[in-house]
Parts: structure tokens; sequence; C-alpha cells
């Protein structure tokens, strides 16, 4: 009973470290020599152990054999994604725009958005190629390949809006971004900051000759401001002349108006999607695998219980 025991314990454990391809996807660790030989030589136990239970020929050794072998299918299964999946990628997009990804041999749309969808964290992301159907991939629901998963990661985004003093809308350029019109600003750069980066991007106001700095601070950050009563993620505005000329500082929180002299910006804040892919263990092999898991040692279980109630109702001599 207590190899039996420690059988248990093994199965559970690697099918516990294969599922944490799933559950925290994209670890270096997956694809170590390491996290490799620890499967392999669980695999290669339960295997043994499988075969021995068979071998005996008792029903009850058959019903432990059938669970070892869903945990064996499953190990295996991670096994096969830390050799054979891809290594992890983060794939940065614009609204709009088209990337290649040569990993999965597929280019990635990233879909169009507005201040609605900015705020909501809604955008998603269509992969498309040439010998399958578009795959359209939204926050909160990955898609699985063979031996590889894709799904969304949220990225700090702010779409932003201007106008003049008589509430004339006014047009926002970047003219060092990817997207020369677009009013979302991704906040590609770092700005150090008290030993601590934080995400920043720039734009333009032509009307006015205007250049924006624009730190972007999450809800956990607005620390660094102690007598503000912040209730999310904050923007800082700062405007220059196009000739360098520092023209004002502020703090915007999301849909909140501010002015800086004679323009007045309002920063909806949100995310939108990066694309990550990375290993992850097939996922027929994870659910075939814990369903027979499961099933072997409920059979195992449910046996054991009806000798032990026949046994109480037997006459004693």
């Amino acid at each position: 009973m207590s190899d039996r025991i420690a059988l248990v314990v093994l199965a559970l454990g690697a099918i516990a470290a294969t599922l944490a391809q799933d559950v925290v996807p994209g670890l270096d660790v997956y694809h170590s020599w390491q996290y490799a030989t620890g499967l392999a030589f669980g695999a290669l136990v339960l295997l043994a152990a499988a075969w021995r239970a068979l071998r005996s020929g008792r029903s009850g050794a058959r019903r432990f054999a059938f669970a070892l072998a869903g945990a064996l299918t499953v190990s295996v299964g991670g096994l096969a994604s830390g050799l054979l999946g891809p290594d992890t990628i983060t794939v940065r997009g614009t609204p709009g725009t088209v990337t290649p990804v040569p990993d999965l041999r597929v280019a990635a749309f990233f879909g169009q958005t507005d201040a609605a969808g900015i705020a909501a964290g809604s955008a998603a992301i269509t992969l498309r190629s040439r010998t399958a159907a578009p795959v359209d991939i939204v926050p909160g629901h990955p898609v699985y390949g063979s031996v590889s998963v894709q799904y969304l990661v949220p990225a700090p985004a702010a779409f932003i809006d201007a106008h003049d003093a008589h509430g004339n809308h006014l047009t926002i350029t970047q003219p060092q971004g990817s997207a020369f019109l677009s009013p979302i600003l991704l906040f590609p750069g770092d700005q150090p900051i008290h030993g601590k980066t934080y995400p920043i991007d720039t734009f333009a106001v032509p009307a006015f000759a205007r250049i924006v700095r624009t730190l972007y601070f999450s809800a956990a950050d607005t620390k660094l401001f102690p007598r503000a009563d912040f209730k999310g993620p904050i923007v800082l505005f700062s405007m220059t002349g196009e000739d360098g000329r520092e023209l004002g500082l502020t703090i915007a929180q999301s849909q909140k108006p501010v002015t800086l002299g004679d323009i007045t910006l309002e920063a909806t804040i949100g995310s939108y999607p990066r694309l990550a892919v990375a290993s992850a263990p097939p996922l027929a092999a994870s659910s075939i695998g814990i369903a027979a898991f499961v099933a072997g040692l409920g059979a195992l279980s449910m046996a054991r219980r009806k000798r032990i109630e026949s046994a109480e109702i037997s006459p004693t001599a």
C-alpha cells in the first residue's frame, strides 16, 4: 500500500509540473534540462510501475495501471512541449497594423480600438496564415496549438483627446511612433525614477507646436504621490515647445480632462494587448490523461469499498 501511495504522489507531482505550463505559461524553466530530467524520470517510473501492475493480472492492479497510464500520458505531453515547444516570445503591435510571427508562420493582425476599448482592455488579435483559417485571440481566452499556446498580455495604453480653449478638436501625432496619426499611446519606453522604471511615451500637438511627454503610473505606483487619493492608474503630462522650452506639468486621471496652457488634454487610461507565444502541453493529452488517472483511482477506490462492505455484512463464525 505504501508503494501505491508513493506512486500516486509521484503521479500527482508529474501532472502538476505539466499543468504548470498552462497555469503559469512562459517560464524559462520549462525548457531547462532540470525540468526535462524530472519529468522523464517520473515518466519512466510510472511506466515501469504500470507494466508491473498489468503483468500481475489482478483486477485491482489493472485499475491502478490504468490510473498510472493516465498520469504517464500527461507527463509525456509536458516533456514534449518543454523539449519541442517554442521559446517564449512577446510580439508588440499598434492598432490596425500587421506583424509577422515567424515562430508560428503566421501574421498577427492587431485590432483597431477606441477609447472605450482601451478602457475595457477588450482589443483582440487575429492570427492569419496561408494554410489555415484565421484565429481570433481575445483577452482571457488562450488558443492552444500542438505544443504551444498563444494568449494576450495586457500592456499599459492611453487614448488621448485634445481640444483648444474653444472646444475644437486638435490632431494628435506621434512623430517617433510606428503609427503617426494614432491617438493611442502604448508606452514603449522606460523612464527611471528613484531606482524604478516607468512606461513613457511622447505625442505632439502640431497645431500648437507642442510636444507632450507622458509617463504612466499604475494604481500601485501612485504611492509616489502620497498626498493624492488616486483610484486607478494615472498619467503625468510634461509639455514643451518644439524648441524644448518647458510649458507645464500636470497629472491626469482617466477620463478627467486637464488643461496645460491653452490645450485641454483627456486621457482614457487602460490597456492594449501584446501577443505572447509559449510552450504548452497538448490539450488532448492532458485532458485524456487526467480523466484516465481520476477514473482509474476512482474504480480502484470503489472496488475496495465494495470489498469492505462485503466483509462487513458477511456472517461470522
